[in-house]
């Protein structure tokens, strides 16, 4: 009884040394990641004493300090979590895939066998809310960059009217500046607005695909259990391991929201890193 209690706290320890460890290389790895990109970035900005007005002046890749500031990060940062889950839910389909195919067993009609058609089922349905997922979803990564761009302008915006504040009293470049700075956060609650748009349909398809999921997890094993061949145990257990499976084959459909913003993130860092190329190729000889 000692024995077993020891090795049980043991395991506990162990546990929680292993999930503190995989946090600390975690998050590491993104603070290391993010000071190489950053550096590099800086570097082809500000080093060596180039200017680059010409750049921001490019109404493609605009407000240079927010993106190496915050989406240098919210590009880097999510990248584990989503490779960390992903490998998650890879590994729960594969499992949950093979209780289906030996529980499952053969669906077959007339002179047709289908080979673990229950498995066949969750991966085609996985399939179809991936695609109505990205054809919904596909304008909310374009529709959070211009958001970003808006926020970014307006927070430009309002640090170059504190800059060039002089402490004299209101005079009409205080108004013009006050003009400005209204017309800029518009811009910001249009994009925002666009935003939520966007968000509104996806939202309306994931939900309907979580209610509908585990309806559907019954059906392609009702034929079997209707014949006799599925004890109602049996149904249950492929109706768990069908929406195991489904869970794990719609990550993509899960974080698509999170996917697309930091697709957004990604974009404005990799236009920054495109227009210095650019710059590159227009001044060498």
């Amino acid at each position: 009884m000692g024995a077993a209690i020891a090795i049980f706290v043991l395991l506990i320890v162990a546990g929680a040394v292993c999930a503190a460890l995989t946090t600390r290389a975690r998050m590491t790895l993104q603070m290391l990641w993010r000071s190489w990109l950053t550096n590099h970035l800086l570097t082809r900005w500000l080093g060596d004493g180039r200017h680059y007005s010409h750049v921001l002046a490019n109404d493609t890749v605009t407000s240079i300090e927010g993106r190496i500031t915050d989406d240098v990060r919210l590009a880097i940062e999510p990248v584990s979590d989503f490779v960390g889950g992903f490998m998650n839910s890879a590994l729960s389909a594969v499992t949950f895939a093979i209780v289906l195919y030996l529980v499952g067993g053969d669906l077959t009609v007339g002179t047709l066998v289908i080979p673990g058609h229950i498995a066949l089922a969750a991966i085609a349905y996985a399939i179809v809310v991936s695609g109505a997922t990205y054809y919904v979803g596909r304008p909310l990564s374009a529709a959070i960059d211009r958001r970003n761009e808006a926020e970014a302008q307006f927070r430009f915006g309002l640090s170059r009217a504190r800059a060039n504040d002089d402490g004299t009293a209101l005079n009409q470049a205080d108004m013009d500046g006050l003009s400005r700075a209204r017309g800029d956060f518009r811009g910001v609650v249009a994009a925002t607005r666009d935003v939520i748009r966007n968000h509104q349909n996806l939202q309306f398809l994931l939900n309907a695909n979580a209610f509908f999921a585990g309806t559907f997890a019954m059906l392609p094993a009702l034929p079997k259990f209707l014949s006799g061949d599925l004890s109602l145990g049996a149904l249950i257990q492929l109706s768990t391991a069908f929406t195991a499976v489904l869970a794990a084959l719609n990550w993509f459909a899960e974080n698509f929201i999170s996917l697309s913003q930091w697709r957004a993130s990604a974009l404005r860092v990799a236009r920054v890193d495109v227009a210095f190329r650019e710059l590159d190729g227009a001044v060498s000889p």
